[in-house]
């Protein structure tokens, strides 16, 4: 066996313990006991969670104010400039989507189609919600109709129609089709699909 003494280790020193009040009723020693043991830290957690409870509900209303104040311009806008700023400015946003669709119908009302057609090409090109980009799709199938190039536009409502047969706006695409062919110099074929 070795020479070597063992040390022990030091007891622990034990926690003070803290003075009872003497004016605590002996019901609330519990209460007592557990806010030394614990209370402090669930004050402190109760506290944190309060503070970003706090934050989420003050960033929620920030984004409908911003919402709201979008909506607001939406409504209020009439000049191509005024629905280009707001499409800058709440691109992401529905508002964002319905601006640019209204500065591309504005743009086809004015007769200006290559604008029109660059509006529906950029709105489809930043990955709109898919309720707003049927709208586009059909709307540059119109300014095809519009510009003269008829046999594209009869291809583009046509496809339409095959891809989304039972959609809302395949009645409309019908009826672009069928323009398209009787424009062609077809009007038989025009009858014979709007029959």
């Amino acid at each position: 066996m070795s020479d070597t003494p063992k040390t022990e280790k030091p007891a622990a020193t034990p926690k003070p313990v803290r003075p009872i009040p003497e004016n605590l009723p002996e019901e609330l020693l519990p209460v007592f006991d557990w806010w030394h043991a614990q209370g402090r830290q669930t004050v402190y957690l109760a506290v944190v969670m309060l503070v970003i409870i706090g934050a989420a509900f003050l960033l929620n209303q920030n984004r409908k104010t911003k919402i709201r104040q979008a909506a607001e311009r939406l409504l209020a806008a009439q000049s191509p400039d005024e629905l280009e700023d707001l499409t800058r400015q709440y691109g992401r946003t529905g508002a964002g989507h319905l601006g640019q669709l209204l500065l591309a119908k504005k743009h086809y009302d004015a007769g200006r189609y290559d604008d029109a057609q660059a509006c529906y090409a950029e709105f489809l090109k930043r990955k709109a919600p898919a309720r707003f980009a049927d709208i586009a799709v059909l709307g540059q199938a119109h300014t095809l109709e519009a510009k003269g190039d008829i046999q594209a536009a009869r291809a583009a409502f046509a496809a339409f129609r095959r891809e989304k047969p039972g959609h809302y706006l395949a009645p409309q695409a019908l009826m672009g089709e069928a323009r398209c062919l009787a424009m062609a110099g077809d009007k038989a074929a025009a009858t014979d699909l709007l029959d």
